[in-house]
């Protein structure tokens, strides 16, 4: 049977490389990698957003142009209508 042993190196004992490599890891982990996903997730939200707004506003747009034509038809018809009495 052949048993594995693993030895430290001087390195992995070191211990200002164990706080700097945990703090680095903890910093990476912790705050890095979840501020990095936040900002692209809100860039994606707000460009999102922001599309849909101007799809509203566009359509919007095409509600108001032909409102008021129709306005003005009825009014003429009224006052056709007004008219003739």
């Amino acid at each position: 049977m052949t048993v594995l042993v693993t030895e430290r190196t001087s390195l992995s004992t070191d211990p200002v490389y164990r706080i700097v490599y945990t703090n680095l890891l903890y910093f990476i982990v912790m705050f890095l990698v979840p501020l990095v996903i936040l900002l692209i997730l809100n860039g994606e939200l707000i460009r999102v957003l922001r599309d849909k707004k101007a799809k509203r506003a566009q359509l919007l747009r095409g509600r108001s142009s032909s409102r008021p034509a129709s306005i003005s038809v009825a009014a003429e018809q009224q006052t056709d209508v007004d008219t003739r009495r």
